[in-house]
């Protein structure tokens, strides 16, 4: 009796492409991305829409590479670099597999206790593990790109 319900279920069970997935991936440690072989891609901006919403642009570009509270109440979210809609550019997922995201600007020295990098597939997107209030929002997030 189960069975033939179970056969429904996965039949008609919505088809999903990319999983969410939290932000937790290390590369090689807590350095700057600059130690781990990485260029910066881009610092960017985060431009409020409103008290709780808000978007991460390229100060030297238009690339919107992150957004808060959208996702869901207080939740940074970094987009895809080269997924479905991603923000780079054919020739840079041609050959930048591997990207840095993180929280304040890195630069070539990072205090781990102030500045925290993860990283992700070029296909991938993620969450930052904590949530920030309004008060506490990073105003930069720092893009770092790696060829695989």
């Amino acid at each position: 009796m189960l069975c033939p319900l179970v056969l429904f279920l996965v039949a008609f069970a919505p088809v999903s492409h990319a999983k969410h997935r939290i932000c937790s991936w290390q590369d090689q440690g807590l350095l700057s991305p600059a130690h781990y072989g990485y260029t910066r891609f881009c610092l960017a901006n985060l431009t409020r829409y409103n008290e709780t919403q808000g978007g991460y642009f390229c100060w030297n570009s238009s690339e919107h590479v992150a957004d808060y509270g959208f996702l869901g109440p207080q939740k940074l979210e970094f987009a895809s670099p080269c997924g479905t809609g991603g923000y780079a550019k054919d020739y840079w997922c041609d050959s930048m597999q591997y990207w840095g995201v993180c929280v304040g600007q890195a630069g070539e020295e990072v205090n781990p206790d102030k500045i925290r990098c993860f990283y992700i597939g070029q296909d991938d997107d993620c969450e930052w593990p904590k949530t920030f209030d309004e008060n506490s929002v990073p105003t930069q997030v720092d893009i770092w790109q790696k060829q695989g």
